[in-house]
């Protein structure tokens, strides 16, 4: 029996969405001798990662999906529909993301936030670093990556745990998924090129004379951003993508890169690369030095080092801040009415 979606037996490899490193093998549709879609497949680490995202699944998530496929109308394969290189560079209207930060759905990363930071600083960072809500997960997160020149890449969606932070995941894989992604799966748009920034990219050129802090999540920056305000906070996405660092307008830039437990020894090459293209990087050793065995296992960072250790709670603490920690739910209320404190 000869099925009609199957693991590609040739040596190609993609970046898989849960380990982030290139073992993904992508389902193809025999019928056409093509990827079914780019997040279709499986992790070849069976044993340290098993990610595996099959076509039955895939098209239990997205029925329209396997409408377009019994027409034998194809997804675009990931090197068409993102960053091509030949073709014009595609974005978003900015409209989106003021869309997104006008919602009456709760965000359930800030909600999180609220936890642990005061009323008026959550406000003034999600303005900020213009965080989003979306309504592809309940409560879930938009992180945007808008250039330096406030030109929207697109926007990364990630749902959270309101109590704990902790990302959302499924049979141990986190969700994840992209607004270009999003909208070509309606068919708002048929192709899409891609090319990626910084998640806090805006924010470069106005703080001129402060040192890049980078670190892998979006979550990480932002946190990070409040508790040390004196850096600049930006976020890579991933450990395949720390080459967004090789962009001009970082090139007279002080960089401190912040990895995760565990990613030490394989960024470090990276950022040897960059010095040697003229970059100003230098890598920080404090959670490598510092997490337990467990804690590199499950990828500690940075955020969980300063949580953990209370940086947040340091400076005096507010009439208002003393109600928050003793009932946190005032800082979510007073976020979502909007009120003034006095």
């Amino acid at each position: 029996m000869q099925y009609r979606y199957t693991l590609d037996k040739s040596a190609k490899k993609y970046v898989c969405p849960q380990c982030k490193e290139k073992r993904f093998v992508l389902y193809l549709d025999s019928t056409i001798n093509k990827p079914l879609n780019e997040c279709v497949g499986r992790c070849d680490k069976d044993t340290s990662c098993g990610y595996h995202y099959p076509p039955k699944s895939y098209f239990h998530d997205y029925p329209q999906a396997k409408e377009h496929s019994q027409k034998t109308v194809m997804v675009s394969t990931p090197k068409e529909q993102i960053n091509p290189g030949q073709e014009t560079l595609t974005l978003l209207p900015f409209s989106y993301v003021e869309k997104s930060q006008n919602r009456t759905e709760t965000n359930h990363f800030i909600s999180y936030l609220l936890t642990l930071f005061s009323f008026d600083k959550v406000k003034e960072v999600v303005q900020v670093y213009y965080i989003g809500t979306s309504t592809r997960w309940q409560g879930a997160t938009v992180f945007w990556q808008i250039d330096d020149k406030l030109q929207v890449r697109t926007g990364k969606v990630l749902p959270y745990n309101p109590k704990t932070g902790k990302r959302l995941k499924y049979e141990n894989v986190p969700y994840i998924d992209f607004v270009h992604k999003i909208m070509i799966r309606k068919d708002i748009i048929k192709t899409f090129c891609l090319k990626q920034c910084l998640f806090g990219t805006q924010l470069i050129p106005l703080f001129p004379q402060k040192t890049i802090a980078a670190v892998e999540s979006e979550k990480t920056a932002v946190i990070m951003s409040l508790i040390l305000p004196q850096y600049l906070w930006v976020s890579f996405g991933g450990l395949n993508n720390l080459s967004q660092l090789n962009t001009p307008i970082l090139k007279d830039r002080k960089i401190v890169v912040f990895p995760d437990a565990g990613t030490y020894d394989r960024l470090q090459p990276k950022i040897s690369e960059l010095q040697i293209l003229g970059f100003n990087i230098s890598m920080s050793s404090l959670i490598e030095n510092n997490a337990t065995e467990t804690e590199k296992k499950s990828g500690y960072d940075l955020a969980d080092y300063a949580i953990l250790n209370s940086w947040h709670k340091q400076g005096t603490e507010t009439d208002f801040a003393e109600m928050t920690k003793r009932n946190p739910i005032i800082n979510v209320l007073a976020y979502y009415f909007k009120c003034k404190r006095v």
